[in-house]
């Protein structure tokens, strides 16, 4: 039974709702990989380690006076993966433009410890990408 990983990826993400990237990474083990490379935003690409994802959250949160990871599913896909579908919302800090998106992200988890996130632009595209299931 995986639920642990479930509310480990849950916390995580409460964390980052919070903009406490210190306690989103307590979790994640120090080669931590967070990989947005299907991002069609300003955080595109892939970032290593728990140093430089947090750093890149931090850097990107200074811009929004507001961001909500709304999640809306969260599915054990077998023990060591966890699929979230969520939509975001922020609101810029100098602009106040509100900006809202739905997506997905595959977080995968090793030895108990969150090892890994990639994103995608939907549910089917991330369940495309890990295979069908046995």
């Amino acid at each position: 039974m995986s639920q642990g990983n479930v509310e480990m990826v849950r916390l995580a993400i409460d964390a980052i709702n919070h903009g406490d990237m210190s306690r989103a990474m307590e979790q994640a083990d120090d080669d931590f990989e967070m990989d947005w490379s299907n991002s069609i935003g300003p955080l595109n690409g892939v970032y290593r380690g728990r140093g430089q994802v947090s750093e890149v959250w931090e850097s990107f949160l200074e811009a929004w006076d507001e961001l909500r990871w709304d999640v809306q599913e969260v599915i054990d896909l077998d023990g060591q993966q966890v699929l979230v579908v969520n939509r975001v919302r922020m609101r810029g800090r100098a602009s106040r433009v509100e900006v809202e998106a739905t997506g997905a992200q595959i977080w995968t988890i090793r030895n108990g410890t969150l090892g890994s996130v990639k994103l995608y632009q939907s549910k089917a595209e991330a369940l495309e990408a890990v295979g069908p299931s046995e």
